[in-house]
């Protein structure tokens, strides 16, 4: 992907996470070996017995561990971030969580046949590292996976993934976006987000 575009999209999630401005020693190669040890334990759970439902609370200790759900969470939702109580605030994180495991997990089941590579990276200076990545499927052509590590929290943590030009966290916040614009309240909406 070319630089200059990644920096006025995807990074512009990054910016937007809530993540403390000030990263720490976090250097390319660090940042490649955390990503291949999150796609290491991402496709061992894809091929593994049973369902997505199943393998969603797996998926979901994953990312906990691996990725920065808390800010993206808060990200994703916006402006309404403000006007949630510090109850509504924890259980939406909860909620969130729980949500994203189960979108991806139904999303991976089908990639039960395929190998990985990492194919390079990029420093994203405070912003973070970029670690570019393929998909090899035998049955279509390469998805192309780019994952942005910081440190900001004190150790690394994925805050986006882009696949094939698109961001997570953008594409988080406009899904959840729509359903807290189509539901008459918070309470309503976090009662859908449980149900999604």
């Amino acid at each position: 992907m070319d630089r200059r575009i990644f920096l006025g999209s995807a990074f512009a999630a990054g910016i937007g996470l809530g993540l403390p401005r000030t990263a720490l020693a976090l250097d390319e190669g660090t940042a490649r070996q955390f990503v291949e040890g999150t796609i290491a334990e991402v496709v061992e759970l894809a091929r593994a017995p049973g369902g997505a439902e199943e393998k969603a609370p797996q998926l979901r200790e994953i990312m906990e561990r691996r990725a920065a759900v808390s800010q993206l969470a808060r990200f994703s939702a916006g402006r309404d971030w403000r006007v949630m109580t510090p109850d509504q605030q924890e259980r939406y994180i909860d909620s969130f969580s729980r949500y994203f495991a189960r979108i991806y997990s139904r999303r991976f089941q089908g990639y039960t046949d395929i190998e990985v590579t990492v194919d390079g990276t990029l420093d994203a200076g405070d912003k973070g590292i970029l670690v570019k990545s393929s998909i090899l499927r035998s049955d279509g052509p390469p998805v192309l996976f780019e994952w942005l590590v910081t440190d900001r929290t004190g150790a690394p943590l994925i805050a986006d993934i882009i696949v094939e030009g698109v961001s997570t966290a953008v594409t988080q916040r406009n899904e959840i976006g729509a359903m807290i614009a189509g539901s008459p309240d918070i309470e309503a909406f976090l009662t859908k987000l449980d149900s999604v």
